[in-house]
């Protein structure tokens, strides 16, 4: 399989049963955030869970001894205006500080793996 090929076709490819498990073995490992939609349009702090899954998913199922390249896009919208109305939205503070501890405690986890591999 093509090492120059995004990591979430590589996988899509891999359900052809020639390809079934080669994607677990790629070197190089590109993943952008920006192929996931934005399922609530809204301008609240944004994170797609599937993302993160499918991230998570191919680290857990990578077998290669090494990672030769790791490519992470991630273009999040975690804005907060301190001039928000609190009477609006009182649960965008706690929202925006879950969604922002989730994101970093993920990213951590996957430079660790990463680290590991290099």
């Amino acid at each position: 399989m093509d090492d120059h090929v995004e990591t979430s076709n590589a996988v899509r490819t891999g359900l052809v049963l020639g390809f079934r498990h080669r994607w677990n073995f790629l070197p190089k490992l590109t993943f952008d955030h920006g192929d996931y939609d934005n399922p609530s349009g809204e301008e609240v702090p944004f994170l797609n869970e599937n993302f993160l899954n499918f991230v998570r998913h191919v680290l857990i199922c990578h077998q290669n001894a090494t990672i030769d390249k790791f490519v992470l896009k991630m273009d999040l919208n975690l804005r907060y205006s301190k001039t928000r109305r609190p009477s609006r939205r009182p649960s965008v503070i706690p929202e925006y500080f879950s969604r922002w501890k989730r994101v970093t405690s993920e990213v951590d986890s996957w430079i660790h793996f990463v680290m590991r591999k290099l």
